[in-house]
């Protein structure tokens, strides 16, 4: 709210663009953030209780609310229809469909990773495929049904990941189990 208010008296620009401004200002923030939690990952800092993994998602998030109100402020100052209600009714309902999206695909994924032995090559391929099927599907229903392809394709990541770590881990338990 202090960029809205303090950008029109400070570099003489209106209202409806200081909030424009404040949400592009809003949206680079992940930039920093990712990189310095992909690190923090590296590290193992901070993995035991997935804060890195929590603050990806929370700024995926966060960029969805800021590039719909981004969307609304720009219909405003182009002077188009913009229905606001709909928008802000829009984000929850978006962010839970690519949630379940998201979850869905991630479930479907694991079980054929666990029904059929695949190669790591043909479990990238297929995690890709799967991303970009998800980030397709929101971006064809975007007029239609709002949905968050790509926190979809977060979710199937973390599902895999919390999958290879789950084996991982009784990976290192066995070994333990014979003194290795």
């Amino acid at each position: 709210m202090s960029v809205v208010i303090i950008a029109p008296f400070i570099l003489g620009i209106s209202f409806i663009e200081g909030g424009m401004l404040r949400f592009v200002l809003g949206v680079v923030a992940p930039a920093i953030l990712v990189l310095s939690m992909l690190f923090l990952m590296d590290k193992g800092l901070g993995t035991k209780k997935s804060i890195p993994s929590i603050l990806l998602a929370g700024t995926s998030v966060d960029d969805v609310v800021a590039i719909n109100i981004f969307s609304s402020f720009l219909g405003v100052y182009f002077g188009t229809n913009v229905n606001i209600a709909w928008t802000i009714i829009g984000i929850p309902v978006s962010l839970i469909l690519g949630l379940l999206l998201g979850l869905i695909a991630g479930l479907i994924l694991l079980n054929l990773f666990r029904k059929w032995n695949f190669t790591l090559t043909e479990k990238l391929l297929t995690s890709l495929s799967s991303g970009l099927l998800l980030n397709g599907l929101g971006q064809f229903l975007e007029g239609i049904i709002p949905i968050v392809g790509l926190l979809g394709v977060m979710v199937v990541g973390f599902m895999i990941l919390v999958e290879l770590q789950k084996q991982q881990l009784s990976y290192q338990i066995n070994l333990e189990k014979f003194g290795f």
